[in-house]
C-alpha cells in the first residue's frame, strides 16, 4: 500500500504518530512550536484551480475553516490583485482606472515574472484606487505587495475608513516585488477595507496580505484556475521564496499538473523539472517547511488520464527527493468513473464544488493531522 494511503485509512491520532516518522514531522513540530510559544502557522497552497476555486467552494476553503476552528483564525492571508481572486476569498474588490491581468496573458519576459499569483492589476494613470474588503474574517494587519520599478509612480495605502491615516508610497526605484505594511491601527473586526487610492502612475499591484493579530493559522491561496506549472516555475524565483518568507510558509500544499496536460501538453520531464524548481524555492523561503503533494484527479478524457499518470509517477520520486507526503484526491472520491456516478464531478475535468470539494478539504484537514493538532504535545508523547 502506498504510504501516504495508509496514512490517510489511520484513525486519527495514530495518524498523527505515523506522520512525525515522514515529512509531514516538520508540520507538527511547527504547530507544536506556534501553540507552545502563540506563533502564526501559515499554510500556503498552490497552483491549480483544485486549490484555487469560487468564493468558498474549493478544498482550501473546508480546510482552512477546519484549522481555524481548532488554532485560531489568523486571518484570510494572502489574496491577488484581482476580483476573481479576492471573490474567491469572499471579500469584494473595487477597483477603478486600473486594467486587471491574469493568467491568460502570462509572459515570463515581462514584469509578470514578478507575480507570485500571475495575478494583478497596472495603473497608468492619475486617480485610480482599489478597496478590498474582507467581508468574512478578521484583520488587524495588512500589507501591500506591489513592483517597485524604476519611473515607478505613487499611491496612497492604509485603512480604507480612515482616511487621514494613509500612507503615501513611491513605487520609484530598482526592479523588484516590495511589502509595504500599514503601520496605523486596525480594529478587529470583519469588513475592514484594505486601500489603495490617489494613484499617480505608473502603478501595478500585486495582492494585500492580510492577518489577523499575532496567533492562530492563515491559509494563502496562491491558486488560480487555468495556472500551470509551467507558468509558475518561469517567475522570478527570488522572487517567490522572497514573497513566502514574507507571508510565511510552515507547509506548502502543491496541486499540479492538471493544466499542464491540457491543450499544449507538456511531457512529464518537463512538469517533473518545473515542480524541482518550484519545490527548491520553497525550501530556499524556509528549509523546514513541510510539504505536501496532492496528485491531480482523473477526467473523462482517457488520453489525458494516461498523460496525467506519467505525472503521478514523477511526483512519486519528488515526493522522496524532498522528504515531502503524497496525498491523491482518488483516495476521496475514486477515479474518473466512480467519481461520475456518485455525482462528485463538477465537468469532465473537476470535481464538484459542493459535493466533492468539501470531502476533500475534509480529507486534506484530517491527513495532516486533523483535530489531534489541539493537543499535538499529548499525542505525540
Amino acid at each position: 500500500m502506498d504510504l501516504g494511503k495508509l496514512a490517510f485509512n489511520m484513525a486519527n491520532q495514530a495518524r498523527v504518530k505515523y506522520l512525525w516518522g515522514t515529512g509531514l514531522n516538520k508540520w507538527l513540530y511547527a504547530v507544536s512550536y506556534a501553540r507552545r510559544e502563540g506563533k502564526q502557522l501559515n499554510v500556503v497552497c498552490a497552483i491549480d484551480s483544485l486549490m484555487a476555486g469560487a468564493g468558498g467552494t474549493s478544498p482550501v476553503d473546508f480546510l482552512r475553516q477546519k484549522l481555524q476552528e481548532i488554532l485560531g483564525d489568523g486571518g484570510v492571508g494572502f489574496m491577488a490583485a484581482n476580483n476573481s481572486a479576492v471573490v474567491a476569498e469572499g471579500g469584494t474588490l473595487g477597483i477603478t482606472g486600473a486594467t486587471q491581468k491574469t493568467n491568460a496573458t502570462f509572459d515570463p519576459a515581462t514584469d509578470d515574472k514578478y507575480c507570485p499569483n500571475l495575478f494583478s492589476m497596472i495603473f497608468t494613470g492619475s486617480g485610480g484606487y482599489a478597496n478590498f474588503t474582507d467581508k468574512t474574517h478578521k484583520f488587524t494587519k495588512a500589507k501591500l505587495l506591489y513592483l517597485q520599478q524604476p519611473g515607478g509612480g505613487t499611491f496612497k495605502w492604509g485603512d480604507g475608513k480612515n482616511a487621514a491615516g494613509l500612507m503615501t508610497i513611491n513605487s520609484d526605484g530598482e526592479k523588484a516585488a516590495k511589502f509595504v505594511e500599514y503601520t496605523g491601527t486596525l480594529p478587529a473586526q470583519a469588513g475592514n477595507i484594505a486601500q489603495v487610492s490617489s494613484v499617480v502612475g505608473p502603478v501595478q499591484i500585486m495582492g494585500v496580505d492580510l492577518r489577523n493579530g499575532n496567533g492562530g493559522v492563515r491559509v494563502h491561496r496562491l491558486a488560480q484556475g487555468g495556472t500551470q506549472t509551467r507558468q509558475v516555475a518561469q517567475l522570478d524565483g527570488g522572487m517567490y521564496s522572497d514573497i513566502l518568507k514574507n507571508i510565511g510558509c510552515d507547509l506548502f500544499i502543491l496541486n499540479a499538473g492538471m493544466n499542464d496536460s491540457g491543450t499544449t501538453a507538456f511531457p512529464a520531464s518537463t512538469v517533473d523539472a518545473d515542480i524541482r524548481t518550484i519545490l527548491g524555492w520553497v525550501r530556499a523561503a524556509n528549509p523546514n517547511a513541510a510539504i505536501l503533494l496532492v496528485m491531480p484527479n482523473e477526467t473523462a478524457d482517457i488520453t489525458r488520464n494516461a498523460l496525467l499518470e506519467t505525472y503521478r509517477l514523477k511526483i512519486l520520486k519528488i515526493a522522496l527527493d524532498f522528504d515531502a507526503l503524497i496525498f491523491d484526491t482518488r483516495w476521496v472520491i475514486g477515479n474518473y468513473t466512480q467519481a461520475n456516478a456518485a455525482g462528485m464531478m463538477n465537468d469532465s475535468i473537476h470535481p464538484h464544488p459542493t459535493k466533492a470539494n468539501p470531502l476533500i478539504g475534509e480529507a486534506l484537514f484530517k491527513f495532516i493531522g486533523g483535530q489531534s493538532l489541539a493537543n499535538i504535545e499529548s499525542v505525540l508523547s
